[in-house]
């Protein structure tokens, strides 16, 4: 408009949630540490939860990313919901094994017997009345984040957080109360300022760190489990099952969606999978090591195992391109294989970034092509490639290095590479990838 102001800005002023949720979603900046109009945003805001969401972002910001987007989007959502509460006559959708990963106690509340087949998170009276911070504190089980600017509602949160054995939250609620007391007491000011109050945690890491811990439960297969209690709440609380081979997982549709199209169509869609809830991957996924692997990623964004060979990754990243879940795949490649590269694995490695687009791996291979270029030069494989992509130019007169796509990149890393390999070496090896991309181009117009 006329005074510059963003999208995000004129959302933010004309009270509209959902646009604003979008922008952000988006890459839309909202940190009022930066000046100018994403300072404005939240002064605007026309209602207060749409500053406590304006908020929420600031404060994840610099670690947001899908994952802890799906678990943050799950809050009250009742598509894959499994529980809920009632807090002053509002329903609140939940989903039990977050629960029982988060806050095992709250998780113990849970009972059948609720309406529309879901379970009831049945709170105690004085609990389900402090509405506003029991749905926060409900909320910080999926978000990892916690606000307030109110110093008796910290207090009460912090009790809460206490009964609820939530000892990271408790413990800095009590800190911002401590600190927010002392500064009370040095400027004699009274306790019904709470303008000055403020208490933001962003407890990221042990969101993790619990969602680590659910990613070991739930990539156990049903053969595996030691504890029939464990395994029976597993099963209990769980709305899809997965079969590869002999071995059988019990997973929860709220992640595993959000992780994948695959799963999205096949389990909502209108499919027999759909019905039975039930879906076998036997013919996508080539080891059952490799379907735990992905499992575990899809609840914790990682690998738990930390001696991942190079062949469940490949596994895996071949399964997330089977799945739709490209972020799976640039996952295994990114953690296990690069790092993996080397002199004998290397031409296959780079076919397989280039048949699923995975321009990190791409990059590590030529790198590793351009320091060993010398060791690499007489390998069948390069030739070949170099033959396939120099059949694919079309143009008038003679094709030179530049010409051809990998040998141009080689060339490149090799230039880049001057601290890794001395001046003569690189010279060297800069000859030697003019000489055979010569006699390849030799050779191929012979053949044909």
């Amino acid at each position: 408009d006329p005074h510059d102001a963003t999208p995000l800005y004129l959302a933010a002023l004309t009270g509209r949630d959902e646009i604003c949720q979008y922008l952000l979603e988006r890459g839309a900046k909202c940190d009022p540490e930066s000046g100018g109009d994403a300072a404005r945003v939240f002064y605007v805001a026309l209602t207060p939860e749409l500053r406590r969401m304006l908020r929420e972002w600031s404060l994840s910001a610099a670690t947001r990313d899908p994952f802890l987007d799906i678990l943050r989007k799950a809050f009250n959502d009742p598509t894959h919901a499994d529980c809920f509460t009632m807090i002053e006559g509002e329903k609140i959708h939940l989903h039990y094994m977050l629960l029982y990963a988060r806050c095992p106690r709250l998780a113990n509340l849970v009972e059948d017997g609720g309406d529309e087949g879901l379970a009831q998170l049945r709170l105690p009276v004085s609990h389900a009345e402090s509405s506003k911070i029991m749905s926060s504190l409900l909320e910080y089980l999926y978000t990892g984040v916690f606000e307030t600017r109110e110093f008796d509602m910290a207090a009460e949160a912090a009790h809460l957080a206490l009964y609820y054995n939530l000892k990271s939250l408790h413990g800095t609620l009590e800190d911002a109360l401590e600190r927010y007391l002392s500064q009370s007491q040095a400027e004699t000011l009274l306790l019904s300022e709470v303008g000055r109050f403020r208490c933001d945690t962003s407890d990221l890491s042990l969101l993790r760190q619990d969602m680590t811990n659910l990613a070991r439960l739930m990539s156990t297969s049903h053969a595996d489990f030691d504890d029939l209690s464990t395994f029976s709440k597993v099963v209990q609380w769980s709305d899809t099952t997965v079969v590869c081979s002999d071995s059988t997982w019990s997973l929860n549709m709220f992640l595993v969606c959000g992780q994948s199209d695959y799963f999205s169509s096949a389990l909502l869609g209108g499919f027999r999978e759909s019905q039975d809830s039930m879906l076998d991957f036997s013919h996508l996924v080539p080891s059952t090591d490799a379907l735990s692997l992905a499992i575990q990623w899809m609840y914790a964004d990682i690998f738990l195992d930390d001696l991942t060979t190079v062949e469940s990754a490949v596994d895996v990243l071949e399964f997330g391109a089977a799945i739709l879940c490209p972020r799976l795949c640039a996952y295994a490649a990114n953690t296990v294989l690069i790092p993996a590269v080397d002199v004998g694995n290397v031409f296959g490695m780079l076919q397989l970034s280039k048949i699923h687009g995975l321009e990190r791996l791409e990059n590590r291979c030529v790198q590793v092509l351009a320091v060993e270029f010398e060791s690499v030069a007489t390998c069948t494989e390069l030739r070949t490639l170099l033959a396939k992509e120099s059949a694919e130019i079309v143009q008038k007169g003679d094709v030179c290095v530049s010409d051809i796509p990998i040998a141009a990149e080689i060339r490149s890393a090799i230039i880049r590479s001057k601290d890794a390999i001395p001046k003569q070496v690189q010279e060297r090896h800069l000859e030697l990838l003019h000489n055979v991309v010569q006699e390849t181009l030799s050779k191929s117009a012979e053949a044909s």
